[in-house]
């Protein structure tokens, strides 16, 4: 929990400075495994979740899509958690029992003329009390109408990489894709049609994605993908002309310094006419980053109801060796 003050801070930050700003999260927010052991673990969590919840009424979301680890205490607790929460809990496949929605499929959120279209998604998992459907069908039952509503379309998955590739074979109305249940983090959104970016799973990071706009109803760019592809292309090229010395065929290196040069080109003229573009920024949650007092307090809250349940060893106190006075055995 020690970055959620610094993450508020740089919010706050940002809020000031953008009427259209969104707080999104992809999933997995409340414990970082599908399961908690019983006893003591199990109240030290709920305090973790609950300090989160706190902190999330103070900051805001504008959507939170359910992930598996968000079940790991059962689907009565997330119920329980939910109530406590004054943000949207989203999921468009995650449903009870009986075959009703557990949560609000998707949020479609008016700001100052832009209509966000927030989607919910979670590969299938197995938990007692909920049916958890196949998340790329359930997608094409609602993403038309989303999209019908919308300016823009999110994507909050948190998605397997076998149903990312699934996503990335059919031509889906989304415009971005924010994947949790994913170690890595991305540079950028890939390749393929709809940007798809994975922000970990240490939370040391907050995205910011900027999105700069001519013409709504036009495909965003990538910003990313193009500039990378121009830095590689440089330093091939640079490359190239440091072995040209080398018995390589002339001819040869004639094709890849061309083919070098197109590729360059292309990506350089895909920045340049851009209508609607993607710029990825990644703040790191350092210490340099001052804590927003109010969260703070919260989160140090939280910490005294864990160190009461759990107290720690005090720092340079030391348990005196066997036959020494105060020596203490472990029981």
């Amino acid at each position: 929990m020690g970055g959620l003050a610094r993450k508020s801070a740089i919010l706050n930050d940002e809020k000031n400075n953008s009427s259209n700003y969104f707080i999104l999260d992809a999933g997995d927010l409340f414990f970082k495994k599908n399961s908690i052991n019983p006893g003591k673990p199990t109240e030290l969590a709920k305090i973790s979740a609950e300090t989160i919840v706190n902190s999330f009424n103070e900051i805001g979301c504008d959507a939170f899509n359910i992930g598996e680890n968000d079940f790991a205490m059962g689907v009565d607790y997330l119920t329980y958690l939910k109530d406590m929460s004054t943000f949207p809990y989203i999921s468009a496949n995650i449903k009870n029992t009986a075959g009703s929605y557990l949560f609000n499929p998707y949020k479609i959120i008016n700001r100052d003329g832009v209509k966000l279209g927030v989607i919910g998604l979670s590969s299938v998992f197995q938990k007692d009390g909920i049916n958890v459907e196949d998340p790329i069908e359930s997608l094409e039952k609602i993403v038309e109408f989303v999209n019908s509503q919308s300016d823009f379309v999110v994507l909050l998955f948190n998605a397997t990489d076998r149903d990312i590739n699934r996503f990335h074979k059919l031509n889906f109305p989304v415009d971005i894709v924010i994947q949790s249940k994913s170690k890595k983090r991305s540079n950028d959104g890939g390749n393929n049609n709809t940007p798809v970016y994975s922000c970990g799973d240490r939370g040391k990071y907050i995205y910011e994605f900027e999105l700069k706009y001519n013409d709504i109803q036009t495909d965003f760019v990538d910003i990313a993908v193009y500039e990378s592809t121009v830095k590689l292309m440089d330093r091939k090229i640079k490359n190239l002309s440091k072995n040209n010395n080398q018995p390589e065929n002339e001819e040869a290196q004639n094709i890849k310094l061309e083919n070098y040069s197109s590729q360059k080109l292309e990506a350089e003229e895909k920045i340049k006419s851009a209508e609607n573009i993607i710029v990825i920024n990644k703040i790191e949650l350092g210490k340099k980053i001052i804590d927003d007092p109010v969260i703070l307090k919260i989160v140090d809250s939280g910490n005294m109801k864990k160190n009461l349940l759990n107290p720690q060893p005090q720092p340079g106190r030391k348990n005196p060796k066997h036959g020494q006075p105060g020596h203490k055995h472990g029981r």
